[in-house]
């Protein structure tokens, strides 16, 4: 017998303990966070930051996979030819249920332990919108996003690029989102929203250092 999908808004919580497991083990989530990863990699290539990859930063070029989970995106990412993923998480839950050899770090990814220049290329997917899921306060969240943007450029290699699907609670968060990943944190970014005005609608951000 399948399981229902869950009509409440995910939570950290929702991915921990035996929530974790569930989630792994929901086919139809395989099927929309696979599907979102290989959306998020064709983005990686649009003609606006950069276009197609060499096979030489495909080879060599780090990748970070920021709110990896059980690796449902690194999967994907590896199997587009990238050979070197790392992968983030805060939940030491998901990353028990990984399958996959690449090294992960657990850590909350609004405080990045990396080196600065480190990664050619950042995936997130629906992670980044857990970093304010539990303010109200409009300023703290630009701070958040701000910090979170910085750590992104100062991680990143020149000419390194990155996409991010996230689902902002508001239309005001969504433009704290957009500005700060512009030209204020050192980014020539654009927004992307796949299927707007219905229920599948999806927003990324596509950018480059």
């Amino acid at each position: 017998m399948s399981k229902k999908r869950s009509s409440k808004v995910p939570t950290q919580d929702s991915f921990r303990g035996e929530n974790a497991a569930d989630y792994t083990s929901a086919r139809w989530m395989e099927r929309i966070q696979k599907a979102s990863t290989r959306r998020a990699l064709d983005l990686l290539v649009d003609e606006r930051i950069g276009g197609a990859i060499d096979d030489d930063d495909t080879r060599d070029g780090i990748v970070l996979d920021a709110g990896c989970g059980n690796g449902f995106s690194t999967e994907m990412i590896l199997e587009r030819g990238f050979k070197v993923v790392v992968g983030i998480d805060i939940s030491p839950d998901m990353l028990a249920l990984r399958h996959l050899p690449n090294p992960v770090i657990l850590a909350d990814m609004g405080r990045l332990p990396f080196r600065n220049g480190t990664f050619f290329v950042v995936i997130s997917i629906s992670a980044m919108n857990f970093l304010s899921q539990e303010l109200d306060d409009p300023t703290k969240a630009r701070m958040i996003y701000d910090r979170f943007a910085k750590q992104l450029n100062e991680i990143m290699v020149p000419g390194g690029r990155g996409v991010i699907e996230f689902y902002p609670k508001t239309p005001s968060e969504l433009e704290i989102i957009t500005k700060t990943f512009g030209s204020r944190a050192g980014f020539q970014g654009f927004l992307v929203i796949d299927k707007p005005g219905t229920r599948k609608e999806q927003k990324f951000l596509i950018f480059r250092k």
